[in-house]
């Protein structure tokens, strides 16, 4: 039984709903953040986990068979007399006792010869146990009252930093006003406009022949056939390229086709969102492949005729950190 709650529990932090035989669907539902009229509040977002009560039969790809299958390393049968055994003793104690504990998912009774679900955590208190609380209105008008007063005293202050004389404004506090002399500018100014024009006379302005000298010295035809030969080279680089993925990709289809079981590792609704989940994994991804059926893609890990081949390399430890979700399908 404590196996079963394990598997349970461990399957509902990554999944929305896992269906248990003999019990039901446990769904996991997320609520947005959201605004309380009644108590003028914003409440966080939380989580609601919920049982709908009904006879459950085991699908293809389904989660806890796969989760057993992948753990303790049975075959389907195996897995599947395991979890009808746990199911049994959940039942059983319930019939005995009136209700059982399914340890953080909640407390699970019977009521009017159904099956009822007491979630652990109500989705406020799981609001608070990841640190989020709901805020309320005169809090953040205590806020806003605080920041208005604390921006009004800044402008005062800019504004008795502001001397006006005459029609014009001057603020001491952002410039500093020097006192110059506008006969002064005025030379100043004479003298920067006649050092201009005797720059412009005395420097050469000959400007085209020189440039005319430098163009001559640069190794055009030479710099031509060097960026012809380097375009050359790399569009028979990427045509063999394109040829050897090719015959690669070919070679592996074929072996994918021959093979009768495949250790999965991921299973997607289309062929876009398995090769992007290829493309995700980085290095790990290289010697994937994507197997595709008419409802589904899986991406595969390995291939073989012996299941038993496959068992191994799923029970290597270094493949279980890569891949702790792998399973064995059998096509």
């Amino acid at each position: 039984m404590y196996t079963l709650i394990s598997h349970i529990s461990y399957l509902l932090t990554r999944h929305s709903r896992v269906e248990v035989p003999g019990i039901g669907v446990f769904e996991v539902c997320y609520l947005p953040a959201r605004y309380d009229v009644e108590t003028s509040s914003w409440l966080p977002m939380s989580r609601k986990l919920s049982l709908e009560a009904s006879q459950v039969y085991f699908s293809e790809g389904e989660l806890l068979l796969n989760s057993y299958m992948r753990k303790h390393g049975v075959s389907s049968e195996a897995a599947y007399d395991r979890i009808k055994r746990g199911v049994d003793e959940v039942l059983a104690i319930i019939d005995s006792e009136g209700e059982v504990a399914l340890g953080n998912i909640g407390i699970l009774s019977r009521v009017e010869s159904r099956l009822s679900l007491t979630p652990r955590f109500s989705p406020s208190e799981y609001s608070k146990a990841i640190g989020r609380e709901a805020a309320c209105d005169s809090d953040r008008n205590a806020q806003i009252d605080t920041s208005e007063s604390t921006s009004d005293a800044a402008k005062a202050d800019e504004m008795s930093s502001r001397v006006k004389i005459g029609d014009r404004e001057f603020d001491f506090k952002r410039n500093w006003y020097l006192p110059i002399n506008k006969m002064f500018v005025r030379s100043a100014a004479c003298v920067a406009l006649l050092a201009l024009m005797i720059l412009s006379v005395i420097l050469p302005s000959d400007r085209t022949a020189r440039m005319v000298d430098q163009a001559n010295v640069i190794p055009v035809e030479s710099l031509i056939r060097k960026a012809v030969e380097v375009e050359e080279g790399v569009e028979k680089k990427q045509s063999e390229t394109a040829v050897k993925k090719a015959s690669e990709a070919k070679v592996t289809h074929d072996s994918v086709e021959e093979s009768k079981y495949y250790l999965i590792v991921a299973t997607l609704a289309t062929p876009d969102k398995a090769e992007e989940y290829v493309r995700m994994r980085g290095e790990d991804g290289k010697g994937l492949e994507i197997v595709s059926t008419s409802t589904r893609s899986r991406v595969s890990a390995a291939s073989s005729s012996d299941r038993e081949k496959l068992v191994k390399k799923m029970q290597d430890a270094e493949f279980q950190n890569k891949f702790p979700q792998a399973w064995i399908w059998e096509k």
